[in-house]
């Protein structure tokens, strides 16, 4: 026995110092060196292992459990962005302005003229949106242009902004003074920008979607196969570090764009959209600087994942806000 909690131990001190180094992982530019940018994807199971070391050493009755219990500790600002820690009630939203912002994926899943199956996710979306969350303001990714009128409509957002074969867009139940767009330099992504008269002041809307790391395809191949023996699973892992390892300093040049046009905004700012990034990256680390995490002040109690593929655990997108604008939930 004693032996084997020995042996656990020293896994216990590696699963730490991967834990560790993931932390560093949002200093890391990647525009610099990207290898240790990529650990900080792997946060999320770090995390759990050490919750589960802890929970093994508590039931030896071990003092170990102080091992791991400290190095969450340690890594507070990394585990309250990646689980909610809010609890309550709702609070007094009499003078709050709702938004939503959501990666629609070109709506190729609730398309209602496509089939039956399709006709009934488009009416539980909108029941979703119209009877729950309620936005006066939402901000879309991945939007082509017959889908523009169709929100608009069914959503009773009647005010947008969209640029032809961009994709982001911004609806409104607000009038909208003025809009523009951010260049990121490339055809496939985009950040918009629209002006949004409320009740009491102006403030500036973005809708963002940085560039992808297009690793999707590999990424699902690799956990469906799972079979590490096979030279085809390396080369696909090989794939997913290189196109990674090209994309991340890319997000970093656009991520700083568009912080610096922000900068210049009269208005107070809201940020919304797919940084293709998670908490722990430097990309992230460029907004938060300047803006807040929406879901790191009041999300109520519970893990935050947005990513809906086969990668779990992952936060990609955000709700980023002004320093000064308050947060209910």
């Amino acid at each position: 026995m004693r032996k084997l909690e020995k042996a656990f131990k020293w896994i216990n001190i590696i699963l730490i110092i991967l834990t560790l180094i993931s932390y560093l992982s949002p200093f890391a530019n990647p525009e610099v060196w990207w290898p240790l940018a990529f650990l900080g994807v792997g946060y999320p199971w770090l995390l759990l292992a050490n919750i589960l070391f802890v929970i093994f050493w508590i039931i030896l009755k071990n003092k170990y459990f102080g091992f791991s219990f400290f190095c969450i500790l340690l890594g507070w600002i990394h585990f309250s962005s990646f689980i909610g820690l809010k609890i309550g009630g709702p609070p007094d939203e009499a003078a709050a302005v709702r938004i939503m912002s959501y990666n629609i994926n070109k709506l190729l899943k609730i398309q209602p003229e496509i089939d039956a199956k399709r006709k009934k996710n488009a009416k539980e979306f909108i029941a979703l949106v119209n009877e729950e969350i309620k936005p006066e303001i939402l901000c879309t990714q991945e939007t082509v242009a017959k889908n523009v009128a169709y929100l608009s409509k069914v959503l009773h957002l009647p005010h947008h902004h969209w640029i032809d074969r961009k994709g982001t867009a911004i609806f409104s139940a607000h009038p909208i003074v003025n809009s523009g767009e951010v260049d990121l330099g490339t055809k496939t992504n985009a950040c918009v920008w629209a002006d949004i008269q409320l009740p009491n002041k102006i403030i500036r809307v973005y809708s963002l979607h940085l560039l992808s790391n297009k690793v999707s395809t590999e990424t699902d191949a690799i956990i469906k196969s799972g079979k590490l023996k096979k030279l085809e699973t390396w080369q696909k892992i090989k794939r997913v570090f290189f196109k990674f390892g090209k994309a991340a300093p890319k997000r970093v040049q656009q991520a700083k764009a568009v912080i610096k046009h922000i900068e210049q905004s009269p208005y107070p700012v809201v940020l919304c959209g797919d940084l293709n990034e998670i908490p722990q990256s430097y990309t992230y680390h460029i907004f938060t600087d300047h803006l807040k995490d929406a879901f790191r002040t009041g999300a109520r109690l519970g893990i935050g994942t947005t990513y809906a593929g086969k990668i779990p655990g992952l936060r990609i997108d955000y709700i980023l806000t002004e320093k000064e604008i308050e947060v209910l939930y």
